[in-house]
């Protein structure tokens, strides 16, 4: 039972770590790595656009806590190949009106102080 609560996921297929932050560094020069960063994302964006699908479309889609603040590369590989999506990953923009139905986008943001 250990094997399956403690050991497998990222840290199994990695085989160094279950903290995708860790996985991220050696991307480039580990083939596991890769793997699991690639099946990470893969899932992410399963989850995800099972919601977007369920809710009809969304306007904007943030990404908080570890994914919308410390690792900018998954949210953007998450939503890389959506339409409207891979043009719209920037901060938050300064003036301008808001993502209406028509208009809409995924927009990388961050929040004051963090």
């Amino acid at each position: 039972m250990d094997m399956l609560n403690k050991k497998s996921g990222l840290l199994g297929i990695s085989g160094f770590s279950s903290d995708i932050r860790d996985i991220i560094q050696r991307v480039g020069e580990d083939a596991q790595a890769k793997l699991a960063f690639e099946m990470y994302v893969y899932r992410l964006k399963k989850y995800v656009g099972s919601y977007v699908a369920v809710l009809g479309g969304v306007d904007v889609l943030v990404f908080t806590d570890d994914i919308g603040v410390h690792n900018w590369l998954v949210g953007r590989r998450s939503v890389k190949g959506w339409t409207g999506a891979a043009s719209g990953w920037m901060r938050r923009p300064t003036s301008g009106p808001p993502a209406t139905r028509s208009r809409a986008s995924i927009r990388r943001t961050r929040r004051s102080g963090s």
